[in-house]
């Protein structure tokens, strides 16, 4: 069955994977996680971020990609703290989250960039589990996603956002090989389509 919900996260992930300099690309399985399935948003009140949403699916690997895997529904919870901002990016540091016993994780750090013009904000970053079946014998991973429908762009202050679409899982690092080859794939791609 057709999944937009997936088609956006991985959308997402990849436009992070693109242009974002030295982050790491979410690989499979993943926990698929939304706030359309019960989860009550995104709050920042005095300085905690906390985001609740469900976890309702896990992404395999392979070509094409397969239809991810029904799970029960698991609440899916992740706190964090105000730390800063500098211009569209903003930090939040001392985090944590859990996904029923699918996974469990710590941060120090988690980076939301506003896109402007009303499109959301992606978040990002690197986790370090301290449990949970899907983690299994990793220590660390990471959390790519959106929120969407934020009630301020001042983050230092508070404010809601009504929709989270997120992957979390294994990461691997993207090399700076392929950002070369990424960036000339583009451009030949701008070439052909001038030409023709």
């Amino acid at each position: 069955m057709f999944n937009p919900r997936a088609k956006l996260v991985v959308l997402i992930t990849t436009a992070l994977a693109i242009f974002s300099p030295g982050v790491n690309a979410v690989t499979m399985p993943a926990l698929d996680i939304s706030s359309l399935f019960g989860g009550s948003g995104v709050s920042n009140s005095g300085g905690t971020l906390t985001i609740d949403a469900t976890a309702f699916s896990i992404f395999l690997e392979g070509t094409p990609l397969p239809p991810p895997i029904d799970i029960p529904d698991v609440s899916f919870s992740l706190t964090a703290t105000y730390d800063s901002s500098a211009g569209n990016r903003h930090t939040f540091i001392n985090g944590s989250l859990s996904a029923g016993s699918y996974m469990s994780a710590t941060f120090d750090s988690m980076t939301l960039f506003n896109l402007g013009n009303g499109l959301g904000q992606i978040l990002e970053t690197q986790l370090t589990y301290t449990g949970g079946s899907l983690v299994a014998g990793l220590t660390t991973g990471s959390i790519a996603g959106s929120i969407a429908g934020s009630s301020s762009n001042d983050f230092s202050t508070d404010f809601t956002a009504g929709t989270v679409l997120a992957k979390a899982g294994p990461v691997v690092p993207v090399p700076a090989a392929v950002w070369l080859f990424g960036s000339g794939l583009l451009g030949l791609i701008a070439v052909a389509r001038r030409k023709s």
